[in-house]
Order: structure tokens, then sequence, then C-alpha cells
């Protein structure tokens, strides 16, 4: 536990005044000015993230946090929680008399611009404000780390450069489990640049309200340990049984049944499980499993009477850049040439004529070379969605996204694509 996080005091320009004349300030006391409330949150718990994530955390020499900073330089922690005192005077705002604050690592596949970022900040406060609303103001966001690809094996949540990837997560993938000693089920949530809608083909900005559901509906898999509530089973028989069965007039046959799981047609819940872009509300039978891991949270859940705020009423979560997205030296920028050259450039390869140049990726491999392509499809192993992993090394390979459309997954056309350590498909 780092020492100057033991207490956090929120704290409005009023109390402030009336702390520093007589209130002893305490060493392990950390003050952040807010503009709605005053409140002090004491630690009383710290958990942990999992041996095998704690393991990948990269040390860095700087970072780049919003200040003051609350929580200390250590980011290994995956939650904390806080007992919350209030002003009496200020018993009309939601706040439970404790509060879990989660640490989330997100790593980026590339280094976007200031513009981005500045989006993707945005999105994860809404998802924060999110968590605490249907959470009944048991949870939020307490830091959100961002770092680059040197991340990627101890996030929490990766960001690939790929916006046509569907987002992905393992229930309780952020927990240690006993049934997996080496932390197996570890496993990051893994989302796209942005919300792909298939039917629109295109993209949608995470701080939109679609978008920041989502990855709320996807920390519920992650960390709360919830389970889709938009899935259902039913017993099927196979076409051509069915039709066996007919075949014989009047008489009645035994047809073997298949158990199929499949997405329920209509769902009228509220639920932010329900469906994977959410809702507002946390209103299933799944409450129970919050209170199992969360002690805190009681297992019966009581419907507030008072008004809800719009969002966390004191200044969380607090923002964190670290390594190469703090400053720190990244990979040398690679340049290509403007799109009509490029074009003309990738017609020169031995791709069959069905491809559309104009909807088309273009990977970027490390250690491929002209008489070597292998070690480009080494390097490089497309995943369900089309994100690159991470090669054995930890180096994240770059994909050029040029017109937001399709890439090749057949390794001989792969190979003659990599000419000049290049590689351009299709979906």
């Amino acid at each position: 536990m780092d020492e100057g996080t033991a207490k956090i005091i929120f704290y409005t320009k009023s109390q402030r005044a009336s702390l520093s004349k007589d209130s002893p300030i305490e060493e392990q006391t950390v003050f952040v000015p807010s503009d709605q409330l005053d409140a002090q949150l004491e630690l009383v718990e710290e958990v942990k993230k999992v041996r095998r994530q704690c393991d990948q955390i990269p040390q860095v020499e700087s970072f780049v946090a919003y200040e003051p900073n609350p929580f200390g330089e250590a980011i290994d922690w995956a939650y904390r929680c806080y007992d919350v005192t209030l002003p009496s005077q200020q018993d009309g705002f939601l706040f439970q008399r404790s509060i879990y604050l989660f640490n989330v690592l997100v790593a980026l596949e590339w280094h976007p611009d200031e513009e981005y970022m500045a989006r993707l900040e945005s999105a994860f406060r809404r998802a924060s404000d999110l968590l605490f609303e249907i959470t009944d103001g048991w949870m939020a966001f307490g830091q959100v780390v961002f770092g680059g690809p040197e991340l990627m094996d101890c996030a929490d949540v990766q960001i690939m450069a790929s916006n046509r990837l569907f987002s992905r997560s393992w229930v309780g993938a952020m927990h240690a489990d006993k049934r997996y000693p080496n932390d197996e089920k570890y496993m990051p949530i893994r989302i796209g640049r942005g919300l792909w809608k298939h039917n629109r083909r295109a993209s949608v900005s995470w701080e939109e309200p679609e978008g920041y559901r989502t990855l709320i509906h996807e920390w519920g898999h992650y960390a709360l340990t919830l389970t889709d509530e938009y899935l259902e089973t039913r017993r099927l028989v196979f076409s051509e049984k069915g039709r066996r069965a007919e075949a014989t007039d009047r008489i009645l046959v035994q047809a073997p049944m298949t158990t199929v799981v499949m997405p329920t047609v209509h769902s009228f819940s509220d639920s932010i499980m329900s469906t994977t872009e959410g809702t507002s509300e946390l209103v299933s039978r799944q409450w129970r499993k919050l209170s199992e891991r969360f002690r805190k949270i009681p297992s019966i859940r009581v419907p507030h009477q008072l008004v809800r705020p719009d969002r966390v009423p004191v200044p969380l979560p607090r923002m964190r850049r670290q390594g190469s997205l703090a400053g720190a030296p990244a990979r040398p920028a690679a340049h290509l040439p403007a799109w009509e050259r490029l074009r003309e450039r990738l017609t020169t390869f031995a791709l069959p004529d069905d491809i559309q140049l104009d909807h088309c990726w273009v990977y970027i491999f490390q250690g491929a070379t002209p008489d070597h392509p292998g070690a480009a499809r080494r390097a490089a192993r497309p995943s369900a969605g089309g994100a690159t992993r991470p090669d054995r090394r930890g180096r994240a390979n770059r994909r050029l996204d040029l017109r937001q459309h399709r890439y090749i997954s057949d390794d001989r056309r792969r190979a003659a694509a990599c000419q000049s350590a290049s590689h351009a498909g299709q979906h």
C-alpha cells in the first residue's frame, strides 16, 4: 500500500478554508479539489491484480498524472475499497457508506493524437459515471492509466488499431481463481479503435452513449463476473431428423434433440447485461454476485430513494499517462507515401485480381524482408476479428488503416505482399 494514499479528502473552496484553520493535516492524507461535494474517503482494503498481470507491468521512470495524485505511483492494484464520510448537511447526495474504486490499465496498440486521447479520456469518465449509477453508488473507476504497446501484456483493456473489431471479454478474468494456479484465466478486455457497427459499416466513438455503455457491459464480465442476459438455450431438432420423422404417416418417432445457445429475439429487460450496449440499470438476479466478491455491498439490492446525480459527485476517475504516451521515446515513425502513389506501388504485388485496394489494410511488420516474408507470418497471427497480437518479444506490429475495410487471411496472398515489408489484405 503506497504511502500517502490512506485517506482522500475531496473539498470545496468553503471546506478547504475550515480545514486549514481547525483540522490537523495527517501525513497520509491527500486533498483533492471538488466542485460539487465535500467527502472523505478512508482506505480499508486493497486487492492486487493477479500475479500473471503484475509480473508484466513495466517499470517506468516518469508518468503524467492529474495533480494532486491520490493513488500513488504503483499501478499493480486491481481495486481499493474506501469508507465514505460526508458532512451531515450533505446527506442528500448519493454516496454509499463505502465505495470500490478500480485501477484500469488501458493499452493502445498505436500512438494516437491528442484529439483521440481527449475523446478516450471522456469515454472512460462517462463509463465510470455509468458504473457508479448502475451499482447504486458502490463502484466507480478510481484512476485510468493509459499506455502504449508496452502495456499490452498487463492491460485490463486493450485498444487495437483496427476499427473493425468486435468487443470481447472473459467472465471474471480480472480475478484470481483457484482452478487456475498460473492465472490462465486472465485475459484483457479487447476493443477496437471505436465501436464497430457492422450494419452501418462504420465505427462510433467510445465517448458516445452506445460506446461507453459497451465498455461497462464488458467491464461487467471482466471485473464484476456478470454473465450475458441476452442469450437463451433452446432444444431443437436437425432438419433432416425432422423430415425423417414426418415421412412416416401417423407414427410417433423420437428424434434426438440438440441444445443450442442463441440470442434472445426480444429483450424487455433494463439490465446493463441484457444487451451489449447496456442501459442504466443492474436490476437482475446477478446483483448477488457483486456482494459475494465485494463484501461491503449488500446481497439484496435496495432501491435508492434519493435523486441520483448524473455523474460521480467527486472528480473521479483520475487520468494518468505513462510510457510512450507520456513523452517517452516512441518507436521510429514509418511514413508511407501519399495514397495515390501507394496504390500504384501495391498494384505491382502479385495480388489476386478481385482485391479492391480502396478497401484494404496495410500491415507493417518488424523483421520481415523481401527474401524472408515468413517472418511476417510468424510475427503477427490474426485473431478473431482481424486484430494482430504482439509477437513473442511483446512487440506489437502496426496496422495502418487506409480506407477502413478489409484484409487477406490467406498465407499465400500475405506472403506476396511482403516484398516491401508491407501486407495488404481483404476481409
